[in-house]
């Protein structure tokens, strides 16, 4: 079983080789179960690699009174399986993604500019509008 934790901070910390870089982070109150199914094959990107919704984790961080757009966030994966996976730092086209569909808050609006699950307003849920694409480093 792994817990997926984002970092509880406003603007994470660039890695560094220090001891307990990763482990002595903050970890944010918000947090997912995975139980990935087998990983059978070096460099497989399937459903099996995909964590399930990190919709609160992020939720919680972006919330916080200065966050700020361009912030970097850190995804935290701890448990005892063991997978392995590809970082940036591995290799840029092989590195994971993480998507992120969000709604700006419009003042004219009663959107309350929560992430959420509906599709945006064109129907297309891949539209560069509402869509971010970011490298996400994965230790597992």
């Amino acid at each position: 079983m792994l817990f997926i934790y984002g970092e509880d901070s406003v603007n994470a910390s660039t890695f560094t080789k220090s001891t307990h870089n990763i482990s002595s982070r903050p970890k944010t109150a918000s947090f997912v179960e995975w139980q990935p199914d087998a990983w059978n094959k070096v460099g497989e990107s399937t459903e099996a690699q995909r964590t399930p919704d990190l919709k609160e984790i992020i939720q919680e961080i972006v919330d916080k009174d200065d966050w700020e757009i361009g912030n970097s966030i850190v995804i935290l994966v701890e448990g005892s399986t063991k997978r392995v996976a590809e970082s940036y730092d591995g290799g840029k086209s092989k590195a994971p993604v993480i998507t992120i569909d969000y709604r700006l808050e419009d003042e004219n609006s009663e959107d309350d500019g929560n992430i959420d699950d509906e599709d945006n307003s064109s129907g297309d849920e891949n539209t560069d509008d509402n869509q971010i694409d970011t490298n996400l480093l994965l230790l597992v």
